[in-house]
């Protein structure tokens, strides 16, 4: 019999974590820690770096500048024709970068005055040179500076002599170059005489000098093609201007290259319209007004930077400001309500500009008349503004004391007329247009007509939003 034996089992054994040894990884967390206690040291020495790359490089930028503006100034100093020092800017590139040299200049008088011409009654001593040196471009632009003052090679002043200095600017104040400048005893010289020396044109900064003057009186004299004077002149002399000895005398031009201004007239109305024979049309900018007439030369224009408004008629300037004929501009009539109960109003004409030298199309605004003559006859009409002293069959035209006359030629049945706004009768040799049986003038774009007066009204219907 087989021997029988008792099992017993096995005792448990808990299951227990040993403590991490000192050779076992890094957990999650802590890497992400170390990484950016990594970065952040990473990211102060890189910037460290850049700042000091930057400022090394600004420290070389500023040596170069300093560089090119000596040299500039080195250049200057060499010149022996302390007249021809002006006013330059260039573009010289080092090292790949870009530097921009700009030089201005300006004369000192024995006043202690400093301008671009010397202006001013002290005579020329010295020229300040002011360097310019930039480079980079927004936040990161620089300008190295550098000043100097240059003295004439030779003697230009004389104690018993006198000088003119001559500036001449255009419309938009900077100097006009290469305008030849005249200088003549005037007809009252007081022991003027003709300068000995040539005087040159105008530099860059539109400056040029006569030197060593006789005490005495002079007229001043400039003169270019296409080019005009701030009161539309082609030449303009300034005369008796006084030298003294031992002093300059200062004369100054504003002088430009002209506008042109071709009229187109807007109406309205249809069919075929005619202008009266020399109709006057004036131009008026912040600078004056200049009027000329239909199908002669049209005139030549100052720049201005407000434009010039072109209107059909006659403007006669009358002191203290305005015009002598209001009734042309149609900004000058007053709001009205018209026969049929609408509110009419005037309109302000849009300026018109144009580069100096160049030329341009302006709109002028005008009336249209149409005149009837009887079947089978032709009459010879002209037409006469009303001004304000006369009867007018509306009391709310605005006046015109300047008088207007224009012949319209022979007329045979029905002709239409461009026309100034305003009051206006329209005669033959045998009477008054619309006064005489079979004739008529009635106005096409706007307006009303009595016992021959005839209104030619601007005013549009005003428009509400």
């Amino acid at each position: 019999m087989p021997e029988l034996r008792r099992v017993f089992p096995a005792p448990s054994r808990s299951i227990r974590a040993t403590p991490s040894s000192p050779d076992s990884g890094l957990t999650l967390v802590e890497l992400v820690v170390a990484m950016m206690v990594f970065a952040i040291l990473a990211l102060g020495v890189a910037y460290s770096m850049l700042a000091t790359l930057q400022s090394s490089r600004d420290n070389r930028g500023r040596q170069v500048a300093a560089n090119l503006a000596a040299q500039e100034i080195d250049l200057v100093r060499s010149v022996d024709d302390i007249f021809s020092i002006q006013n330059a800017t260039r573009v010289q590139e080092v090292d790949g970068v870009p530097y921009t040299v700009s030089r201005s200049t300006g004369w000192v008088n024995s006043g202690i005055a400093s301008s671009d011409c010397g202006s001013g009654d002290g005579v020329l001593q010295h020229k300040r040179i002011n360097v310019a040196v930039s480079w980079g471009v927004g936040g990161a632009a620089r300008t190295v500076r550098s000043d100097t003052v240059v003295a004439p090679g030779s003697k230009i002043n004389d104690p018993t002599l006198g000088t003119i200095t001559v500036q001449v600017t255009r419309a938009d104040g900077t100097g006009a170059p290469g305008i030849a400048v005249t200088v003549k005893p005037s007809s009252t010289p007081e022991g003027a005489e003709s300068p000995t020396e040539p005087i040159p044109v105008t530099d860059l900064s539109g400056c040029t000098y006569a030197l060593k003057i006789k005490p005495g009186n002079y007229d001043v004299t400039i003169a270019k093609d296409g080019y005009v004077t701030s009161a539309h002149a082609a030449v303009e002399t300034q005369k008796d201007r006084r030298v003294t000895q031992g002093s300059a005398t200062a004369v100054s031009f504003s002088y430009d290259l002209a506008v042109d201004f071709a009229p187109t007239f807007i109406h309205g109305a249809g069919g075929s319209v005619t202008a009266p024979e020399a109709l006057d049309l004036s131009f008026s900018s912040t600078a004056g007004t200049v009027t000329t007439t239909v199908g002669s030369v049209r005139p030549k224009l100052f720049p201005s930077d407000s434009g010039y408004t072109v209107l059909a008629g006659k403007i006669s300037e009358v002191s203290g400001g305005g015009i002598a004929c209001d009734a042309i501009d149609p900004a000058r009539w007053p709001d009205t309500t018209a026969a049929d109960g609408a509110a009419v109003s005037g309109f302000v004409v849009p300026p018109t500009s144009a580069a100096p030298g160049t030329s341009t199309t302006a709109s002028v605004p005008v009336a249209v008349v149409k005149l009837t003559m009887p079947a089978g006859s032709t009459a010879t009409v002209t037409a006469r503004s009303v001004s304000a002293s006369e009867d007018t069959p509306s009391g709310d035209a605005p006046g015109c004391d300047t008088s207007m006359t224009y012949v319209l030629g022979s007329i045979s049945g029905e002709k239409q007329f461009v026309m100034p706004f305003g009051v206006w009768s329209f005669t033959t040799s045998s009477g008054t247009v619309g006064v005489m049986p079979g004739t008529s003038a009635v106005p096409v774009t706007g307006g009303s007509s009595t016992n021959g007066l005839v209104i030619l009204d601007p005013r549009r219907p005003v428009v509400t939003p």
